[in-house]
């Protein structure tokens, strides 16, 4: 008497149980071993679920409104190959969903890109467009001449440590 095994619920086209899911192939920008360690980092997980916490629907404004996407990837708008030490800064993320993340590393400077105010911890927001502005070489009217210096809680870590006092 032989013995089979029972069948197994999946859904269709689902692989076979014990296939390890494959990992994302990199883009062309993000190819560099050096960059894509950055990503791999728990910090980073936690900076980039912290963004995604606040900020669950893509920023990206389309004729006037807000994309209406569940957002999906953390988009730097200054790379990392430009500035490293501004990987981890909840100021230089937005979130797009996928149709939405433009295919270079950071913010393209000749982009008509807007997106929606960034959402941080302890009501903190920030408005990227003043951002991608200045690196443009342009003011906004909302940049109120901060001349691009961060507010006194502009990183995660300091945003955490004051909501422990």
């Amino acid at each position: 008497m032989s013995w089979h095994k029972p069948p197994t619920a999946r859904r269709p086209g689902a692989p076979p149980p014990g296939d390890k899911p494959k990992l994302p192939v990199a883009r062309g920008y993000d190819s560099d071993p050096a960059i894509r360690a950055y990503y791999k980092t728990a910090e980073w997980a936690r900076v980039r679920k912290l963004c995604l916490t606040f900020n669950p629907v893509c920023q990206l404004i389309v004729n006037g409104e807000q994309c209406h996407q569940p957002a999906r990837i953390a988009h730097q708008l200054i790379s990392p190959r430009v500035n490293p030490n501004k990987v981890y800064d909840w100021q230089n993320i937005v979130m797009v969903c996928d149709a939405h993340h433009p295919d270079t590393p950071g913010e393209p400077i000749d982009s008509n890109n807007v997106y929606a105010i960034t959402n941080g911890i302890l009501g903190a927001t920030f408005d990227p467009n003043t951002l991608i502005a200045r690196m443009r070489g342009t003011a906004l009217p909302s940049d109120n001449g901060r001349d691009g210096k961060p507010g006194s809680y502009h990183t995660v870590e300091s945003l955490l440590k004051r909501l422990k006092r």
